[in-house]
């Protein structure tokens, strides 16, 4: 889904059933191979996850990407970013913690599309779902990019962060 802002990420699937989490994927708009290459897979991103019920979006409008920035404390970086969420992201109050994943610089696009997709697809672990639903605090969500990086996705290429919001 392409929503313009933070407001037209849904919470509730098409059965009216909350999320189980949510991902946001917030890109430069620079047209980079590797956003290119992110983009390129977001129809079999978003059928994976929409299958372990998880919302993947991407917030599409500067304006709206700005007002996401400011809400969740985080300045743009030069890379794409996903944001990955326990709970409806407007659900969200000061300081509750939530993961940033950095997608950096490959060289070799294929392995980025391979990387992207192991991400993904860890989604499909019951057990990884259910770590990251049940992330309350920073220590919980550590457990969960410790799961990523035991399993070979804490490369140099990939920024792992535990951020929080500043909105309640």
């Amino acid at each position: 889904m392409f929503p313009a802002n933070l407001q037209q990420v849904h919470p509730k699937n098409p059965e009216g059933k909350d999320y189980d989490s949510w991902i946001l994927f917030l890109r430069l708009g620079s047209d980079t191979k590797v956003e290119k290459a992110i983009r390129d897979k977001y129809a079999e991103i978003y059928q994976i996850l929409a299958s372990q019920n998880v919302n993947y979006s991407e917030i599409t409008t500067f304006k709206g990407k700005q007002d996401f920035y400011n809400r969740f404390n985080h300045e743009m970086d030069e890379h794409p970013l996903f944001f990955v969420f326990n709970k409806y992201p407007l659900k969200y109050a000061k300081k509750e913690p939530f993961l940033v994943i950095e997608w950096g610089k490959w060289k070799d696009i294929d392995t980025l599309r391979n990387d992207l997709m192991r991400f993904v697809s860890f989604f499909s672990n019951k057990e990884f779902r259910i770590k990251i639903a049940n992330a309350k605090n920073r220590e919980m969500w550590s457990t969960v990019v410790n799961i990523l990086k035991h399993h070979g996705l804490d490369f140099l290429k990939i920024g792992f962060a535990i951020a929080s919001s500043i909105s309640s």
